[in-house]
């Protein structure tokens, strides 16, 4: 009998998982794979309509993919803001 897959579905926290720039090694995303990630995959969620759209997101997956052995998927959701 097949088991059943856990997954995880995140947004992509631009103000916590950032910093400069930078992956923040202490932000929310980090800080569930570090401790608490017990999955079979994870789909991280971008508003962007596109990859090359949103290269923070990239930016996020490279880096989880690097340094855990998780598999991670972007999900890009095509939500556009309104003014």
């Amino acid at each position: 009998m097949k088991s059943i897959q856990k997954i995880l579905v995140s947004w992509i926290a631009l103000d916590k998982d950032f910093i400069n720039g930078q992956v923040n090694e202490d932000g929310p995303t980090a800080n569930l794979y570090k401790h608490l990630f017990k999955y079979d995959c994870h789909y991280l969620l971008s508003q962007s309509s596109e990859k090359k759209g949103d290269t923070k997101l990239d930016f996020l997956i490279n880096y989880l993919k690097r340094k855990f052995s998780y598999q991670v998927e972007p999900c890009f959701m095509n939500m556009v803001s309104s003014p």
